[in-house]
């Protein structure tokens, strides 16, 4: 499968920006950890405790800080969750300390396994990370009736991760493909920013053009287009807001198709 990916498949943020963010995002969970329940249900991950979200993540940032030290096996790690009497924030705390110090002492541009073709660097980890983290928070938030919140600049480039990452990896994983008759556009309201997924035409396998998060030139017409802040589009696309969160213009039947398809996982 091709997927032309956007003008900065790389990420619209610096590596150190993304650790700010991660750091950021670490707090806010240790924070949700010790304010708990921790038997509170968390409504985007259906069968999971607030408990059973920090364990995943921490089990998540082990397995990352392998890939990032270990190029060659850190792919096959095996995370070790917490104890039966360990205290669960300070657990938390310790797995991500430990990624964090491995993303800032790895030059971002070595080479490393990742899910991005156009991206096999470290600075991929720290971009996927604090997506991962970010929106775990939401998920914690979520689940203690609180607000959340998405910092825009990190949810425009949420976006474009869809288009870099994601698409692409519905092929690989060999799931049925995205669900894409005519070209649909994603337009942020709260920033200039606006990307054009075309389907090019090949049926076996499906293929893909991205154009954005600028696009400029001879663009293609769309059917449909998707508009909202980028904080309710992202969430949106990730299954954490419904659909009449945003607005549809043109084909409505088309986006709904699109969004069946689960581009996230």
């Amino acid at each position: 499968m091709m997927v032309i990916m956007t003008d900065f498949p790389n990420g619209l943020l610096t590596a150190a920006e993304y650790q700010e963010r991660l750091q950021q995002a670490a707090d806010s969970m240790v924070a949700a950890t010790q304010t708990g329940p921790l038997d509170a249900v968390v409504p985007a991950c259906p069968g999971w405790t607030l408990r059973d979200l920090v364990v995943h993540l921490g089990e998540v940032h082990q397995w990352a800080h392998a890939v990032v030290t270990d190029p060659e096996n850190g792919r096959r790690h095996t995370a070790t969750p917490p104890g039966p009497d360990e205290n669960l924030a300070d657990w938390y705390r310790r797995c991500f300390d430990d990624l964090l110090k491995a993303l800032e002492s790895t030059d971002p541009a070595a080479p490393a396994w990742t899910m991005q073709p156009s991206n096999r660097t470290v600075g991929f980890w720290s971009r996927r990370q604090c997506h991962e983290l970010t929106m775990h928070v939401v998920d914690a938030r979520q689940a203690q009736d609180a607000i959340t919140n998405y910092d825009t600049d990190l949810a425009v480039d949420g976006l474009s991760e869809i288009f870099d990452v994601w698409v692409y990896r519905r092929a690989a994983w060999q799931v049925p493909p995205v669900d894409l008759a005519a070209p649909i556009a994603v337009s942020c309201t709260d920033r200039d920013a606006r990307w054009i997924l075309v389907p090019t035409g090949s049926a076996e396998p499906p293929e893909y053009e991205t154009f954005g998060p600028a696009p400029t030139g001879d663009l293609p017409a769309v059917a449909a287009e998707l508009r909202g802040t980028a904080e309710e589009l992202l969430l949106m696309f990730w299954g954490r807001a419904d659909l009449s969160t945003v607005a549809i213009d043109g084909d409505a039947e088309l986006v709904r198709r699109l969004l069946s398809s689960r581009i996230t996982p």
